[in-house]
């Protein structure tokens, strides 16, 4: 891990740019829709039913668009995040679950009923810490070894009514998974600017980041109720997995080899609340 204390990273460009497509992506679902049930009102009034849209005769068929708050716990191992942490840190385990936080918007696509596509993003964390002493300068330091997750990908899932508002959506997100390791080091009292930016390989204050990229799948069920036609309550339960692993690489894009074998994967668990219209018939 003495290496791993060398690198240096202070690019965040890529999960901006995520953050900015979801948000374009949210902001073009939500005008459509505005603009949709604009002209559904013109159409019949405030009590037009969604009924009236001609939808070949496929019953039940399931019209919505929305979007909102999304969570995911993915259920992971933390072995080898606890192997550097404990063994090369000197750092509590992790324990605890992970828990990202996020958002996102769907639609139906009408031209196949009862289907929706959908694109989300996601990201948490968890850090572990311990103030040290360092004896060849006798002073103290903090130290922190810190884990992030971040998840941005497109659902397409089939809607089944259960029962009056109830449905079960079977489906699967796509897209991309980053894990980021990050490591400090950094003295307690009197730290200077000076001590943080240095090339002597003798200085004590330390910062390391390094991130893996691949490929993210998650076949998922999901359970959801509308408590009105705007507001629904959602959650699910599937496998959140990786593929395609890519190189560790840090912000300079050099790759750091012989990086434990650290992966998310595992069953996860989903929640969360949407706002828009929703309606089943």
């Amino acid at each position: 891990m003495r290496a791993l204390y060398a690198m240096r990273s202070t690019s965040r460009t890529p999960a901006l740019f995520r953050a900015f497509i979801l948000a374009g992506y949210f902001a073009a679902l939500l005008a459509l829709g505005v603009a949709s049930s604009g002209r559904l009102l013109a159409q019949g009034g405030e009590d037009y039913d969604f009924s009236n849209i001609p939808i070949g005769s496929t019953a039940h068929t399931y019209i919505a668009f929305g979007g909102g708050y999304l969570g995911m716990v993915p259920l992971m191992k933390y072995d080898a995040l606890n192997h550097i942490a404990s063994d090369s840190l000197g750092l509590a385990s992790f324990q605890g679950p992970l828990i990202l936080n996020g958002g996102g918007a769907f639609i139906s696509i009408f031209i196949v009923p009862n289907v929706r596509m959908g694109a989300y993003g996601m990201s948490g964390s968890k850090m572990v810490e311990k103030t040290i002493t360092i004896p060849s300068d006798n002073a103290a330091y903090k130290r922190t070894f810190r884990f992030s997750n971040s998840v941005t990908a497109v659902q397409l899932d089939y809607v089944f009514r259960v029962l009056g508002n109830l449905i079960v959506a079977p489906g699967a997100m796509i897209g991309g998974v980053s894990n980021t390791l990050e490591e400090t080091q950094t003295k307690t009292q009197d730290a200077q600017f000076g001590g943080l930016l240095v090339g002597s390989q003798t200085q004590q204050n330390h910062y390391a980041k390094i991130t893996n990229s691949s490929l993210f799948y998650y076949p998922a069920v999901n359970v959801e109720y509308s408590f009105t036609k705007f507001v629904m309550l959602r959650a699910g339960f599937g496998y959140a997995g990786s593929a395609s692993i890519g190189t560790w690489t840090d912000g300079a894009d050099v790759d750091i080899q012989n990086v434990p074998a650290i992966r998310s994967d595992g069953f996860a668990v989903q929640f969360g609340v949407m706002v828009g219209v929703f309606q089943n018939f």
